[in-house]
Order: C-alpha cells, then sequence, then structure tokens
C-alpha cells in the first residue's frame, strides 16, 4: 500500500453498482449518465488509488464520445468481475453479418486467456448501426484500423488504431465532435501489461 494514496484501484474491473445513480463527481454529471446506468448498471475501474472508500470508475454510454469519470463507494458495489472472470462466463454472439470485421481488438491476459472485442460493422467504409442510436463505419488501412462513430444529434468520433511491431500495445487516436462544432482529441494505449 502507498501510504499517501490508499491501495491501487483494481483498474479495468467491471463494477455492477447496487443504485443506478450511486456515483460521486466533482463536476456536473452529464444527462445521458443516469438513464445510460438505470438500463445497464456497469461501471468500469480507473487507474488510481481507493481513497476514504471511494473508486474511481468510469461510465460509458451507448454513444462512444459518451465517457464519464466518476467515483463509488465501496458499499454501493453489488458485483466486481475482473477481464480474466470475463473469459470463463458461458456466453455466445451469434454472428449478425458475415462480412463484420473479425476482431478490433484481442486481450491477452497474464493467465494466456484471450479476449475479443467485435464489431458488426463490413471495413467498407459504410456505415451500419451498431445501437439503437449510433452508426459506425470501419476501414483497414494497411496497419491501421480507421472507425468513424456517429451519434443522434451529430456528435462523432473518428479514432484510428495501430499496433506496435511487437504487438504488445495498441494506440488509438481520435477526434470527438460533440455536434456543435466544439471537437477534441483524445489517445488512448492499450498495453499488455
Amino acid at each position: 500500500m502507498h501510504r499517501e494514496y490508499g491501495d491501487p484501484a483494481p483498474t479495468y474491473d467491471l463494477i455492477r453498482l447496487r443504485e443506478p445513480v450511486a456515483l460521486t463527481a466533482g463536476v456536473a454529471v452529464p444527462s445521458w449518465v443516469e438513464p445510460a446506468l438505470r438500463r445497464t448498471p456497469w461501471v468500469v475501474v480507473r487507474r488510481g488509488y481507493v481513497r476514504d472508500g471511494m473508486l474511481p470508475v468510469g461510465v460509458r454510454g451507448a454513444a462512444r464520445h459518451q465517457r464519464f469519470a466518476a467515483f463509488v463507494a465501496v458499499g454501493e458495489i453489488a458485483e466486481r468481475r475482473s477481464p480474466e472472470d470475463l473469459t470463463t462466463l458461458p456466453y455466445a454472439i451469434a454472428p449478425r453479418r458475415q462480412d463484420a470485421v473479425p476482431a478490433l481488438a484481442e486481450i491477452i491476459t497474464p493467465q494466456g486467456r484471450r479476449y475479443v472485442e467485435t464489431f458488426d460493422v463490413a471495413p467498407e467504409d459504410k456505415f451500419y448501426p451498431i445501437s439503437s442510436d449510433t452508426t459506425a463505419a470501419v476501414r483497414l488501412t494497411g496497419d491501421a484500423l480507421q472507425a468513424t462513430f456517429k451519434g443522434p444529434t451529430g456528435q462523432s468520433d473518428a479514432v484510428r488504431c495501430t499496433l506496435s511491431a511487437d504487438q504488445q500495445v495498441m494506440t488509438c487516436s481520435g477526434v470527438l465532435n460533440e455536434g456543435n462544432n466544439r471537437t477534441s482529441t483524445y489517445m488512448d494505449v492499450y498495453d499488455r501489461i
């Protein structure tokens, strides 16, 4: 334990909340957060430390650009699943399109288990629905995957992902457009620690 910060948070674990509105944030909560958590009361643990019984978490909405950082009290956790736990769950997803991109990301756990996240979008740069209000277009170009997500009110997320030469790190850089000509750039780095 690092005495100044507390115990490290179990980064990337999934947390099911007892109450969908059991979050604490230092800023105003976006309007999409509560409906998203009422539909699916799961959050993901962010990097950081458990401090004063509070765990850093992230909320994802239906659209790719909907991300929100918050904290949840440890006592509000109904269930916790690690990425390794998810590889042993008995579920199957039936393919809806035979020409879909086979995998966006393949994660290999330290135990050697594989977890693959897939898209139901053909790699032909045409937009297809991926949820009730979001469409996506995917294109494979050389060693990169390019994807564009569009939301119902003009929001978009254009992302380009590449793998390092040793295939240990995937770097995704993108541009979020909130639909009102306000844009921001981001970079996500996924590594095999």
